[in-house]
């Protein structure tokens, strides 16, 4: 939510602000979940690791999809934020 205000501060729309926050933001906590689940995968087979280390990348995984799709998402709908129309492209003289 803080690097949507901070769109909003830069004079984007509402609805721009989200979607640059979001754009913005993917790549460091794609990394970050990326890097966390990989980390996991050399116990992952072991007997008495693997059933933590598949809890902790399952986990992962679907908190990086919330944080990525759902939490965006419940931002539009909570504050009712709707797209803008596109304008339309002024006519070229004949």
């Amino acid at each position: 939510m803080h690097q949507i205000q901070v769109e909003r501060e830069a004079g984007r729309s509402d609805w721009n602000a989200i979607v640059e926050a979001t754009l913005l933001r993917f790549r460091p906590i794609m990394l970050t979940a990326v890097a966390a689940i990989l980390g996991m995968v050399p116990i992952a087979p072991t007997v008495f690791w693997g059933p933590m280390a598949a809890a902790i990348m399952g986990g992962l995984a679907v908190a990086t999809m919330l944080t990525l799709i759902f939490l965006p998402s419940l931002y539009v709908v909570w504050f009712r934020i709707r797209e803008e129309a596109s304008k339309p492209a002024e006519a070229a003289p004949s």
